[in-house]
């Protein structure tokens, strides 16, 4: 079986796929192997034993229900027991931003305790506009100059 899960990692990476699937069937195929139990016969209620016994939360119980819907579509398996869970609702938790003052003590703390050859206007800069713009780290990164329209106020970010 543990072949099996290696051939389905070596599928994703081919298809240039997050492995975070395989990362949820792991433990998974580990808790089968001990109880004895065939991924193909497993039941519903084995199912939802494990995840009484791993104490998942609500989004893990569903990324692990993903994770055999994905291996099932792999190996071509019609009848398994994901196919007939439900997926739970997950409470959507609003992410946490940083105040403006907290911005600011930010940058004092920077421009007082660092030397690491960035200038503590150059940093200033950088914050502020990645706080007032909502802007990414990643799109801070790929930035180009000929995005920044310093006449209209504008950026251009893709």
């Amino acid at each position: 079986m543990k072949s099996k899960l290696k051939i389905y990692k070596t599928y994703l990476l081919n298809i240039k796929r997050s492995l975070v699937y395989y990362n949820y069937l792991c433990p998974l195929f580990d808790y089968l192997l001990e109880k004895n139990i065939s991924y193909y016969t497993m039941t519903k209620e084995q199912l939802a034993q494990y995840f009484t016994d791993k104490d998942y939360s609500p989004n893990s119980i569903n990324n692990v229900i993903k994770s055999c819907r994905d291996f099932c579509k792999y190996e071509n398996v019609i009848e398994h027991p994901c196919w007939d869970m439900k997926l739970l609702e997950v409470e959507r938790r609003l992410p946490k931003y940083i105040t403006y003052e907290e911005l600011l003590q930010g940058i004092k703390y920077y421009s007082t305790y660092s030397n690491r050859g960035i200038s503590s206007t150059k940093c200033n800069a950088v914050l502020k506009f990645m706080f007032f713009t909502g802007i990414r780290k990643g799109e801070l990164f790929t930035l180009q100059r000929e995005k920044i329209d310093l006449v209209n106020c504008t950026v251009a970010i893709w």
